[in-house]
């Protein structure tokens, strides 16, 4: 019973707290962001990694999910090359939060839903909180800074 008072609870914080950004109209620059980040993470779903390499500005910096220090353009590159020709993709959804855009930056909050395979693995769900911030530039957007943060496990259960 526990379980399922704390569930409820937790879902109705939830419905609250999305229901302002699902009845927030965007404006042109933010849904012009947020079509580039459906875009680059149709990009690496799909395996285009040389295509998605392209979108990180070269001056990037962020925070991988389990990385212990931030890593360069050039580190999530390679990190990118080595895991994405490894992984299938079976399913993605993207869930924006918050898109905020000034002057040639922008910062997007967001859930990235997947199920997918490493190495020909069973499909695995996972969950990661996001926090993107983009700069435009030469009339083109490019990711200069990121932080991931993974859901500890999509189907953990509460042992109380």
């Amino acid at each position: 019973m526990k379980k399922a008072t704390v569930f409820i609870a937790l879902g109705a914080v939830y419905c609250m707290l999305t229901v302002p950004v699902f009845g927030q109209s965007w404006t042109a620059e933010e849904q012009e962001v947020w079509s580039f980040v459906e875009t680059i993470t149709k990009q690496v779903t799909d395996g285009k990694v040389e295509e998605f390499a392209k979108s990180f500005h070269k001056d990037f910096v962020g925070w991988a999910p389990g990385g212990l220090v931030p890593d360069t353009r050039a580190d999530r590159v390679k990190m990118i090359n080595f895991f994405v020709p490894q992984s299938k993709s079976f399913y993605y959804e993207l869930r924006p939060l918050s898109i905020k855009v000034h002057g040639n930056v922008a910062i997007v909050h967001y859930i990235y839903t997947s199920l997918s395979s490493r190495g020909g693995g069973a499909p695995e769900r996972s969950t990661t909180y996001w926090t993107d911030v983009y700069k435009k530039e030469d009339g083109k957007w490019q990711l200069i800074a990121d932080h991931g943060t993974a859901k500890a496990s999509d189907d953990e259960e509460d042992d109380d």
